[in-house]
């Protein structure tokens, strides 16, 4: 340690660096922290607001404090109410608060300390709500009936089947880490940043487990937030493969593994099995799995478009809809990522967290510390859980009478319209004109679904909740809803397993954890624009019928079922003189003496539920035209159709086949027997 130095030799050491004694240059405005792009964009806001209130009082200053609390009633007055009529006290001070920042910053002129506290307590003279939004809180319960439905029952077709993987994954890291919803995907408030959670951030190793035998085990490092955008200080979380007793779909290893393979993320391993023969080093407690030099910032949860993974971050605001729109189809009215992050801090063992925030949710045990009895904690989740109540029969659209109403008010009759005058309007404009007009009607359109959510919103608040006991026995709007996976997973082979498999409680390594991570690579990695029945699936990427083999990358996507249907029937018709496709089996018939053996004739089925998924026809069509069977008298001709009205909207000119079983005869007019039934069990 050298010599330590007086106050002169420190002057003169400075001058001699280049130290200036002349403060030229330098000038008299405060030096503000460095803020995000979003948080300037709220100052923003609000000093356009107090730059439109100078305009009426010329000269005037928030440095005098009449001012000030006269511009404070002007932001309660100009706020709209969320959970009452008027705004909350927290709301205005939330936007007073970024007017004092975004004025100091734009003018460099301080507000007085005091000022901002008498403008702050001033708010509370102002007759304001004081109301607060409920906490809910997302229990392991609720989780369980939100993923289940997500896997078992769900009718939303996500535009790529890998973003119900990457859905679950991020589900899972969000309740294990109790990360925010903008650590791991890009936040608004950091909006084209690309900021979010990257490979980089994800350590993979083996190592071993509590039973000895080698385990998965990750650490995750959360991106920065709340102000630490710029600190080291990086929240890390640690998860492991072993989840003894519980279902896989809480395995957090499980769909963050099939994502990284699915993406080719390791630099060393290419297949799953390669990863599962690893074992720890005899010199080290674990083997570290190297991602891909070109993986390092490729985001972990991306958006996604038909094609599959895009390689840009998935938007906050993305991930949010996802969950919001998972829950409601899952019987909640609104589930959020901090209703998961909340649970997962009210059982934080750290004091000042639970003191400062959770310790009045009534955590204690009281009766039974105070009878001297076991401690219990089931019940405290249970009454956490009720915060966020299920509805299995939650109105997913209005009922016919609701929607019938609110088709004549008479706001909702000026938009239609509108609509339609727009429409005609469309009509006879030429280029240039068409394209603004569109963008008007596509506004009114917005609009009008606006106002159809909101309706269905304040419906969905006096919906009655009914035991299950006490419900009527008629099928209700969520049991048509969810039964659609039931009629199209044939369709899904890989969905259809995991429908079952996910909810084993068995080990990751065990033949049905391999079986189940197999089925989410392949859904994360496979092209599934196209939905084909098990007889009519490609084979290697090509037409699975051997004079064709033509790859079904080089057809259009609206065609691809359509090539494979009729490549099938006239190879199967030049083999067998005769084919037919029955949609309820999945299987060709290829003798037409199977039809009619036994009874008069034949029963066509019509059930006219859904018709297609993803491009790819399910039943068959209703009886329009008659077309003979060859040597077959009249009265056992096939009645069968060819129609677009029941294709979904991308499909086209799709040749419907019928759905043979048996029946006891009606005559039709024409003289061919036949009869409508619904969808039954076919006897071939």
């Amino acid at each position: 340690m050298g010599k330590k130095k007086t106050a002169g030799e420190k002057v003169k050491a400075a001058r001699e660096k280049g130290f200036d004694d002349d403060m030229t240059g330098i000038d008299d405005r405060p030096v503000l922290r460095e803020i995000l792009e979003y948080s300037k964009g709220l100052y923003d806001i609000q000093m356009e607001v107090w730059r439109e209130y100078e305009r009426g009082h010329p000269g005037a200053t928030p440095c005098d404090l009449r001012t000030l609390k006269h511009f404070a009633e002007l932001l309660a007055s100009a706020a709209d109410g969320q959970l009452e009529e008027k705004p909350t006290e927290d709301t205005v001070r939330g936007y007073m608060r970024r007017f004092t920042s975004g004025y100091e910053r734009d003018t460099g002129i301080c507000i007085p300390e005091q000022f901002r506290k008498t403008a702050t307590n001033h708010i509370k003279t102002l007759g304001l709500s004081t109301a607060h939004r409920p906490r809910h809180y997302l229990t392991l319960k609720k989780f369980k009936v939100l993923v289940s439905v997500v896997w078992e029952k769900d009718w939303h077709e996500f535009d790529h089947e890998g973003a119900r993987v990457g859905f679950s994954a991020k589900m899972n890291f969000f309740c294990f880490s109790s990360a925010r919803l903008g650590e791991l995907t890009e936040s608004s408030a950091k909006a084209g940043t690309g900021k979010g959670l990257r490979y980089r951030d994800v350590v993979m190793v083996v190592g071993w487990g509590l039973d000895g035998r080698p385990e998965i085990q990750i650490s995750m490092k959360r991106d920065a937030a709340k102000g630490m955008h710029k600190s080291r200080n990086r929240p890390e979380h640690p998860m492991f493969e072993t989840t003894t007793g519980l279902p896989l779909l809480f395995n957090p290893i499980l769909f963050f593994l099939a994502i990284a393979v699915a993406s080719g993320a390791f630099k060393h391993y290419q297949t799953e099995d390669e990863i599962f023969a690893l074992e720890p080093p005899e010199y080290d407690d674990l083997w570290i799995l190297e991602w891909a030099d070109e993986m390092q910032d490729v985001p972990v949860f991306q958006a996604m478009s038909r094609d599959g993974p895009t390689g840009k971050i998935q938007k906050s605001g993305s991930c949010a809809r996802q969950l919001s729109g998972a829950a409601q189809r899952a019987g909640f009215k609104n589930v959020t990522v901090h209703d998961a992050r909340r649970e997962g801090l009210v059982k934080a063992n750290g004091p000042e967290v639970f003191r400062g925030f959770y310790m009045a949710e009534g955590s204690v045990d009281g009766q039974n510390s105070f009878l001297n009895q076991p401690l219990r904690k089931d019940h405290v989740e249970s009454f956490r859980g009720m915060s966020l109540q299920c509805n299995p029969e939650l109105w997913q659209s209005l009922p016919a009478q609701m929607q019938y109403e609110l088709e004549r008010r008479p706001d909702f009759v000026a938009l239609e319209e509108q609509i339609e005058d727009l429409t005609e309007e469309i009509k006879m404009a030429d280029e240039e004109a068409s394209q603004e007009l569109q963008a008007r009607r596509h506004k009114l359109h917005k609009e009008r679904q606006r106002l159809t959510l909101e309706e269905l919103k304040k419906r969905r608040q006096s919906q009655p909740r009914n035991h299950p006991s006490h419900r009527a026995h008629e099928p209700s709007q969520g049991d048509r809803h969810r039964s659609f996976f039931d009629r199209v997973r044939h369709m899904m082979p890989e969905r259809d397993r995991l429908a079952h498999t996910l909810f084993q409680p068995v080990p990751l390594r065990s033949p049905e954890g391999r079986s189940v991570l197999r089925d989410l690579i392949a859904l994360y990695k496979t092209d599934c624009r196209v939905a084909y029945q098990p007889a009519l699936r490609p084979i290697s990427g090509c037409c699975p019928v051997s004079s064709c083999t033509r790859p079904i990358q080089s057809i259009p996507v609206a065609d691809r079922w359509d090539h494979v249907y009729r490549c099938y029937e006239a190879d199967l018709k030049k083999r067998y003189g005769f084919a037919m496709f029955c949609f309820k089996c999945s299987e060709w018939i290829m003798s037409a003496t199977l039809l009619h053996s036994a009874t008069p004739s034949l029963v066509l089925d019509t059930a006219l539920g859904v018709s297609a998924t993803r491009n790819g026809p399910l039943l068959s069509g209703c009886i329009n035209s008659q077309i003979g069977l060859g040597g077959c008298s009249m009265s056992r001709n096939v009645c069968r159709k060819t129609s677009r009205a029941l294709i979904a909207p991308r499909q086209s000119d799709v040749h419907m086949a019928v759905h043979a079983a048996w029946y006891s005869s009606r005559t039709n007019t024409c003289g061919h027997t036949f009869k409508i039934i619904t969808l039954s069990t076919c006897p071939i």
